[in-house]
């Protein structure tokens, strides 16, 4: 059993072990199996520029990125912690749906979410751990309103900007 949890644990920390590639670009490490669209380095960039914004923002900490495009790593981690568009633990963003980076989506289940606000939303939570630690972070500290700070972070549209609108909203 301590044989299966130590392995299960390694790959979850090591997603490099089942993909095919990696691209590096500044703090990112994108793990991938098809060639790596261009127009998904404009969404990271996106992405940054709106985790910028957040007080939890470490420009030291480097994300991994991990693409659902053949890898078993989706779906291991849709084993563990169930079906979404997206997870941040660590310092890992796991895209769960189908990307369309020239589109700036990714769909899952027949719905669509910005792509670049959900990295932005999945990276948040990867600097939400970083910043308070395994036990001050989801799922072990259980707080109830996690999600709250990487949405107001992430969804950044126009129409957003007004907290008193969000909350009413």
């Amino acid at each position: 059993c301590a044989l299966c949890m130590g392995l299960l644990t390694s790959i979850v920390l090591n997603p490099t072990l089942l993909y095919g590639n990696n691209t590096t670009i500044g703090n990112y490490t994108i793990y991938h199996n098809d060639p790596l669209e261009k127009e998904f380095i404009a969404r990271i960039e996106q992405a940054t520029d709106l985790v910028k914004s957040g007080e939890l923002y470490d420009a030291n900490l480097n994300l991994q990125i991990c693409l659902n495009d053949g890898s078993l790593y989706p779906v291991l981690m849709e084993k563990l912690r169930g079906a979404a568009f997206g997870w941040g633990f660590y310092n890992k963003v796991v895209l769960m749906g189908d990307a369309q980076p020239e589109e700036n989506y990714i769909e899952l289940s027949g719905y669509k979410w910005n792509l670049s606000h959900l990295l932005a939303h999945e990276a948040v939570h990867c600097y939400q751990f970083h910043k308070l630690g395994l036990w001050q972070s989801n799922p072990i500290a259980n707080y109830p309103k996690w999600e709250g700070y990487p949405e107001y972070v992430a969804r950044r549209n126009a129409d957003q900007l007004d907290l008193t609108n969000n909350i009413s909203r």
